[in-house]
């Protein structure tokens, strides 16, 4: 049964842990958005390719240039 209990343990912090990056990641584009304005430029690094997904989340107007 020990086996089965950390079977859902495991699967509850996975769980967690993906929503957690969600909203990392859904803070991270407010930020962007809210802070760079017309002709302004930004870098942003982010680790863990490709659990990040913020790329996808920014306004159109935002020209990105990876690297």
């Amino acid at each position: 049964m020990a086996e089965v209990e950390d079977l859902e343990e495991f699967k509850k912090k996975a769980a967690a842990n993906e929503a957690f990056l969600y909203l990392r990641d859904a803070h991270i584009v407010e930020t962007i958005d809210e802070t760079l304005k017309a002709q302004d430029y930004g870098i942003l690094f982010l680790g863990a390719y490709p659990v990040h997904d913020v790329i996808s989340k920014l306004p159109k107007d935002i020209r990105i240039i990876e690297v």
